[in-house]
């Protein structure tokens, strides 16, 4: 008499990859800062607590308090809210909000000098970091520029344990807005000359 034997197998579920993940994140990440760098009127919504409180928040990371006679202010007889006149009213005080926590960001920004074959400074592949987040994963931008400070190239990376892969951003808008606060803060500037200095005296 024949026996019959059952086979057990168990399907594993494989983690994708970082290369298959960087461009999403990306996306995700670069909208995040977008919206403390740059945002725009549209971004703004009109939210109220449990507590019945009023805010105009932007992703549900800046919340500006309004009161409940602001609301008030900007609805007419039939109800209807004008939306675009009461975020235009708080609008400043919500960008400078934004602005606070966009400075709260990131966790660092430097300059890499990377070294030819010669051990002098390779400024093609000597690149700025803004410093998303550590750990696994890890994210950052790295900015490519000459000496002139005009960006050639960025990259976003995505750094998780034992993996790494990077997309090119250069183009994306955000982007250079970002690079431009830096340049135009003296951060870049900054961040290289100490960065060259400690070079020079390796």
């Amino acid at each position: 008499m024949g026996g019959s034997s059952i086979m057990n197998t168990t399907s594993q579920t494989r983690e994708p990859s970082a290369a298959e993940q960087v461009k999403e994140i990306a996306e995700r990440q670069i909208e995040a800062i977008r919206l403390l760098l740059c945002p725009t009127e549209e971004d703004v919504e009109l939210t109220r607590g449990k507590d019945g409180e009023f805010s105009l928040d932007i992703d549900c990371d800046i919340e500006h308090e309004i009161s409940a006679d602001d609301v008030a202010d900007h609805t007419d007889e039939d109800g209807e809210l004008d939306l675009e006149d009461l975020v235009s009213e708080h609008w400043d005080k919500i960008r400078e909000q934004a602005y606070e926590r966009f400075c709260e960001h990131g966790l660092s920004f430097d300059y890499y000098v990377r070294q030819d074959e010669d051990g002098e400074d390779c400024e093609e592949e000597s690149h700025w970091t803004y410093l998303i987040s550590t750990g696994g994963p890890g994210t950052e931008i790295r900015f490519f520029a000459g000496q002139d400070l005009a960006l050639t190239r960025a990259e976003f990376w995505f750094l998780p344990w034992f993996d790494g892969a990077s997309t090119n951003v250069t183009k994306d808008p955000t982007v250079q807005a970002l690079w431009e606060q830096f340049t135009e803060t003296e951060t870049a500037r900054v961040a290289r000359e100490k960065a060259d200095a400690e070079f020079d005296n390796y």
